[in-house]
């Protein structure tokens, strides 16, 4: 469970999310829609541990999140573009990445590269793929050591309809084995439908 207590966050003089108190609980999901410059990003990187709040607090299972510059514990996160080493192949950047994992005996790269059908670009440069098989890459960053929290900023980003559906099912699949799925979307269709919650955000604010 992670949890905004009267989160208010200012860049200055300016406010840019106010008002913030949200409960995510587990076995559940979430999406997260609104226009651009809303605040929807902020939200997940407060979440994440990423931004400290200028007053308030994030709490993950009654721990603060950011106290002692610590970040939220076992997540799965993409926020903003996938960013991996530009001069590694896929499979250099997700090698290293699964050896930095806490069980990386647990990983199989070889499942994730068929589930997202990117075996043939593994030997490319991941400054040489497609926007959206590098989309791919950081939805295989966040899902492959099978975390109990996910937070991702517009996961299906450049995604085919295939994939969109695959992912769609994943995430509803991680919801019913009890675990928090939380997103952003602009995708208005039936994985909103399938969520326990939808906030939508406006000038900072859930409303």
């Amino acid at each position: 469970m992670i949890e905004i207590c009267n989160g208010l966050k200012k860049y200055g003089t300016k406010t840019v999310l106010k008002d913030i108190n949200y409960k995510f609980e587990d076995g559940k999901m979430y999406g997260i829609t609104g226009a651009n410059g809303s605040g929807k990003t902020l939200i997940l990187k407060s979440l994440a541990g990423y931004i400290k709040y200028t007053s308030g607090q994030v709490l993950q299972n009654g721990k603060e999140i950011r106290k002692n510059n610590n970040y939220i514990e076992d997540a799965g996160i993409v926020i903003e573009n996938p960013v991996l080493v530009n001069d590694f192949t896929l499979q250099e950047n997700l090698e290293y990445l699964r050896k930095m994992s806490n069980q990386p005996d647990s990983i199989d790269l070889d499942y994730w590269y068929k589930f997202f059908g990117i075996e043939e670009y593994k030997n490319e440069k991941f400054k040489n793929l497609s926007l959206g098989t590098k989309q791919k890459a950081g939805l295989i960053q966040a899902f492959m050591h099978q975390p109990s929290t996910y937070i991702l900023d517009e996961p299906f980003n450049a995604l085919d309809k295939d994939t969109v559906a695959k992912v769609q099912k994943f995430f509803i699949k991680k919801r019913d084995e009890g675990k928090l799925v939380i997103f952003i979307t602009h995708i208005n269709d039936n994985i909103l439908n399938s969520c326990d919650a939808v906030l939508e955000i406006r000038e900072g604010k859930i409303v």
